[in-house]
């Protein structure tokens, strides 16, 4: 049996929050610098955010391009994010095997977790037929 998107929309609406804890904390982490007026050699290429280039300086570079291809091709084709499940998994794994130079990204995701946790326990104990 296959299940219709919106049967999981309300466990998705309970998600949105806890991502956007996680984007809060990521781009507080990794301001995006004016490139315009601090110009020099030393400056990443146009495009390259702080976090960008963070993630790459780590050993998980790899991963984290098979992450970022693969959300590009799910926006490009208007696929289901979920396919990007797989690079996100790998992703994650790495970054816990590299904590000592991703534990920033690593405590802004976690919080997000507990966070989506926190909200998911609270609808099921105050609103089952919702989800």
């Amino acid at each position: 049996m296959v299940a219709h998107r919106d049967y999981h929309q309300p466990i998705l609406e309970i998600m949105e929050p806890a991502v956007e804890l996680v984007v809060n904390k990521i781009e507080a982490l990794f301001p995006l610098v004016d490139t315009v007026s601090t110009e020099s050699a030393d400056q990443p290429e146009e495009g390259d955010g702080p976090l960008h280039v963070f993630m790459n300086g780590g050993a998980c570079t790899e991963s984290y391009m098979a992450l970022e291809d693969c959300l590009v091709e799910v926006m490009e084709t208007n696929e289901d994010i979920c396919n990007c499940t797989k690079a996100f998994t790998m992703l994650m794994k790495c970054m816990d095997a590299h904590s000592d130079y991703y534990q920033p990204i690593l405590d802004a995701v976690y919080d997000g977790e507990d966070h989506y946790r926190t909200l998911l326990i609270s609808a099921l104990r105050g609103d089952c037929k919702r989800i």
